[in-house]
């Protein structure tokens, strides 16, 4: 299982609370809505900060990056917890359950919370004297501070181009050119962004398996 914590940031810093809080839980009923892998649904709960749980990688990094551009310029924090769920898994709410997969993204979230610089989105509870496992946890690093640095019409191309959305399409949708997409995608190295999060999500999926 894979257990997520995420923190707004900046919640200190925003003025109209009550549109914020709207945005987000809008934003939390569109990641719930048809994803097969998330077996508790994403759920705000104290103040600014949310959970989720998966059994499964696939489109975990596409779902982080979608609340990163869903809220931006707000920044947040984001850890993944893997292990097990010692609990019943509540499929209503991500509220109740324990279990070291949520232990180790709440140690995520407190060691950013801790650090003044930290990456975007931090991974727990891989063995890390497992070198295939330290491969994974320092190529999120890289991949965090990648995505950190980019703008929404980036972030959005990313996702677009993650779900397989033809250019044109993309264009269309965010008011760009053909050349205005394609000029983010080389600017932002976003093809091979792509094919980072495919391959990462399947690693962390064989690591489940043994889990």
């Amino acid at each position: 299982m894979i257990a997520i914590i995420g923190d707004i940031k900046t919640s200190r810093k925003i003025q109209a609370r009550n549109q914020f809080q709207q945005k987000l839980k809008s934003l939390m009923m569109q990641l719930n809505r048809g994803r097969r892998n998330i077996v508790s649904p994403y759920t705000l709960t104290i103040g600014d900060e949310f959970q989720a749980l998966y059994k499964k990688a696939d489109g975990v990094l596409s779902d982080c990056i979608r609340i990163i551009s869903g809220i931006y310029p707000e920044k947040v924090r984001i850890a993944m917890g893997v292990g097990k769920i010692t609990t019943a898994i509540n499929r209503k709410q991500a509220l109740g359950m324990d279990g070291p997969a949520f232990h180790c993204a709440r140690e995520g979230i407190e060691r950013q919370k801790g650090r003044k610089r930290s990456p975007i989105i931090v991974i727990q509870g891989l063995d890390e004297s497992l070198s295939y496992n330290k491969l994974l946890i320092s190529s999120l690093t890289m991949f965090a501070g990648s995505i950190e640095s980019m703008h929404k019409n980036s972030l959005e191309i990313l996702i677009a181009l993650y779900s397989k959305t033809p250019v044109k399409k993309i264009a269309d949708q965010l008011d760009l050119t053909i050349q205005g997409v394609y000029k983010h995608i080389r600017g932002n190295n976003i093809a091979n962004t792509v094919a980072f999060m495919e391959n990462f999500e399947q690693a962390l999926n064989e690591r489940l398996v043994n889990k």
